[in-house]
């Protein structure tokens, strides 16, 4: 099995809303393995009651199924059986999402650290929590709404641009006068045996109240760039530090920053003394985790052990000494303008100072026996 290059799509407009202007349909949206699992990772992985399985979750499906996969210079297959429909939609459902961020990033003026999940605590009671979009993000010209929606299945492209469409249409903010864009993107993935490539459409529909409309806390505009380090504090491993991040986010709301703060002190100093948790990348130097991904789907081992791929996360360590300051948005831009973005197959580093290094050539990735088994490294997938 082996890891390889990076999935093109084109791009087109809705059926069913309208084009967004801007978009750039005259080159392909790419990601490479490395950013695509980072982006799936900002979306997917920062949230639940245990973010560190959610983590793993997504890194081991998403690899596996790309390790699967088959990738051409025009197209991209993913080989997942026909009866592994869950497997398909949580693959489907994720890669749509990391697209639909790239091309908001790429084509749309939102910044990586100004894009934050909607989450149903952010809906105002009375509102449907399921019908909120996944995405509010700041551009130079105010708030925009995202919604990122996935499949396998071609027949249903039309449906689930309806019920995305739906979402960004009806939805408001509380006290905010104006949303200054409503997109959505759709993006179609075919697996193996579909003679029809890769596709994301893509629309910028005009409000509408032909529903009941979802309204979100006035709360979902503000410290945007701290709840995205908390949540790329969390994927890093980097704990004390996100809930100290998440907590100063809701200040006056919050109680104890100080306790909090010592903690996220504490744990980054900790963090730092590990050799496997600090890596370079470029001229910065980046501190986190590494996690090891078997690269097979069966829980038994074959010929008693597994070979695995070595991951690799973290945040720039300069970055992480300016949030543990507080909140200080200005300086940490002056940062992130320092930062110059790495960007091949297996190694990202992102403007934000978050990066990942997928390694499968680690002096420690070795075949795990029955015995490391027992130890508690192994990491069961099925």
């Amino acid at each position: 099995m082996q890891l390889l290059g990076r999935i093109e799509i084109p791009i087109e407009d809705s059926k069913i809303g309208s084009a967004i202007n801007g978009v750039d349909k005259s080159k392909k949206l790419s990601l490479n393995t490395a950013r695509l699992l980072l982006m799936i990772l900002k979306a997917k992985g920062s949230r639940g009651r245990n973010p560190d399985f959610t983590i793993r979750y997504y890194l081991q499906t998403t690899l596996l199924a790309l390790m699967h996969s088959k990738w051409g210079p025009n197209d991209f297959h993913l080989c997942i059986d026909e009866e592994n429909q869950d497997l398909k939609r949580i693959i489907a459902e994720s890669i749509g999402t990391a697209f639909g961020i790239r091309l908001m990033v790429r084509d749309m003026g939102a910044r990586i650290d100004r894009i934050r999940q909607i989450t149903p605590s952010d809906v105002k009671v009375g509102s449907k929590t399921n019908d909120r979009p996944d995405f509010i993000f700041e551009t130079d010209n105010g708030f925009c709404l995202l919604e990122c929606k996935g499949t396998t299945r071609r027949e249903y492209l039309n449906t689930q641009q309806e019920r995305a469409i739906d979402q960004v249409k009806i939805t408001e903010i509380e006290g905010y006068p104006v949303i200054k864009g409503r997109y959505f993107t759709c993006t179609y993935i075919p697996v193996e045996n579909d003679l029809a490539g890769p596709l994301i459409i893509a629309g910028d529909p005009e409000p509408g109240m032909d529903r009941i409309p979802v309204f979100l806390d006035e709360g979902v505009l503000r410290n945007s760039q701290l709840f995205h380090y908390a949540d790329m504090a969390n994927i890093v491993g980097l704990r004390s530090l996100s809930e100290f991040l998440r907590r100063t986010a809701d200040f006056p709301k919050s109680e104890n920053l100080d306790r909090y703060k010592k903690e996220a002190e504490a744990e980054f100093h900790e963090t730092m003394g590990i050799d496997d948790s600090n890596f370079r990348l470029g001229n910065r130097e980046l501190v986190g985790r590494k996690i090891r991904v078997p690269q097979m789907s069966h829980l038994s081992p074959i010929d008693g052990g597994c070979p695995f791929l070595s991951i690799q996360l973290g945040l720039d360590k300069t970055i992480i000494a300016m949030l543990l300051m507080g909140p200080q948005e200005e300086t940490i831009d002056d940062e992130i303008n320092k930062i110059t973005e790495i960007d091949e197959s297996f190694t990202i580093l992102n403007s934000d100072g978050s990066g990942i290094i997928i390694n499968e050539n680690d002096p420690d990735n070795k075949i795990e026996t029955d015995n490391e088994k027992e130890r508690g490294h192994w990491i069961e997938f099925n």
